[in-house]
């Protein structure tokens, strides 16, 4: 128990000294004033019922408090690897959607929410980025960042326990992790 709960410790040492390092170099602050961050591991993270690519998500909900016109999502993901020499931390291919959810029981409909895709760091060829940045769309009446609950899920490597790293750039006020 002691031993993975050093290795653990080494891993996040690891995580926090590349992800410093990366963030440094991709994210320009520029206009964005806020930044609020999450970490965790999957094994903690809620599971979500819906799939990216029939492999598992994880799902993590955000507040925003106060509406936005654009907002820059950072997301990292790590794992321990063993290699035949020693274990060696490697980063990980993830893919992630932002969704937005919508009271649709005025509508009467018999799902009182739905989860309205705001935006995705993947393309059709699976082609991935770490950085995802959201803005409002004049031509979507949903598209827009106001203020409300939202929902962060993400998929790796099937079945595998790894670290992830969230930060999200907000101009107006830091978003709220959780309901």
């Amino acid at each position: 128990m002691k031993r993975k709960r050093k290795e653990a410790l080494s891993l996040i040492t690891a995580v926090y000294a590349t992800l410093n390092i990366f963030c440094a170099s991709t994210a320009q602050m520029g206009e964005y004033q806020h930044v609020s961050r999450y970490q965790g591991f999957t094994l903690n993270t809620e599971k979500s019922e819906q799939k990216i690519a029939n492999d598992p998500t994880w799902q993590i909900f955000i507040t925003l408090t106060k509406s936005e016109k654009c907002i820059k999502i950072v997301f990292s993901s790590m794992a321990k690897m063993e290699t035949l020499k020693e274990p060696a931390i490697s980063e990980l291919n993830t893919y992630i959607v932002f969704e937005k959810i919508v009271d649709i029981s005025r509508y009467g409909a018999t799902n009182k929410n739905i989860f309205y895709e705001m935006g995705k760091n993947f393309d059709l060829r699976w082609n991935s980025s770490p950085l995802l940045v959201i803005c409002n769309d004049e031509s979507d009446p949903l598209k827009k960042l106001d203020t409300g609950l939202y929902r962060f899920r993400f998929t790796g490597p099937k079945s595998t326990n790894f670290y992830y790293r969230i930060e999200i750039f907000s101009v107006q006020e830091k978003v709220k992790f959780g309901f």
